[in-house]
């Protein structure tokens, strides 16, 4: 979680957590390019041939998809009612600046290393602090207006899940709906594994 590299937006930084399906790299033997994030909010379509350096046939350099799993499936009714929901939660703690009550909503290791993590993290003075709420609220602070308005334009496109990962895809006002956050299952619900939404795809293999 590098929030120092772009906590410039709720809706155009792309920072968070660990994302154990986002990938952004093409390997080829002991070689690895990095290359940009795909600059669209269309899922990558299955592959239409085996090709040897393993990257999508539409979209060179993110990961093959010959096996039509790496997006999961799509959430049945409940799961998406759930992500939704608990992104309604965590922006109306965003916008009233509720850092405990973001807290709340995170997987728990997650909002455990929050203030080691970032606590005293150089160059982001509204970041500091001793616990995940102060982090939290600082954070909300420093972004407030520009959370208001993407609570109140806020749209979930889709909601896919694989095991105990989801992937959530959502956009702001009349833009597309290119944005991406990732949630964990942890005891039966559903949690936040990232704070800030992305443009970088997130994947669920």
């Amino acid at each position: 979680m590098l929030i120092a590299v772009g906590i410039a937006c709720f809706a155009g930084i792309g920072c968070g957590g660990a994302s154990r399906a986002s990938s952004d790299s093409a390997t080829t033997g002991s070689t690895t390019t990095t290359t940009a994030s795909t600059p669209t909010a269309t899922l990558p379509q299955p592959e239409t041939r085996n090709d040897p350096d393993l990257d999508s046939d539409t979209y060179p350099g993110e990961p093959d998809n010959d096996n039509n799993h790496v997006f999961g499936h799509v959430a049945d009714t409940t799961d998406r009612q759930a992500a939704v929901e608990l992104l309604g939660r965590y922006f109306a703690a965003a916008t009233t600046d509720n850092g405990a009550a973001a807290c709340g909503l995170m997987y728990s290791s997650m909002s455990e290393a929050m203030a080691e993590d970032y606590g005293s993290l150089a160059g982001s003075p509204y970041m500091r602090g001793s616990t995940c709420a102060a982090v939290m609220s600082g954070l909300f602070k420093h972004l407030h207006a520009r959370l208001i308005n993407e609570r109140a334009t806020l749209k979930v496109a889709e909601v896919r899940v694989r095991g105990k990962y989801a992937s959530v895809r959502m956009g702001f006002g009349a833009a597309p709906a290119k944005f991406y956050i990732e949630l964990q299952s942890e005891r039966g619900r559903w949690r936040l594994d990232r704070i800030i939404p992305t443009e970088q795809a997130i994947y669920v293999e």
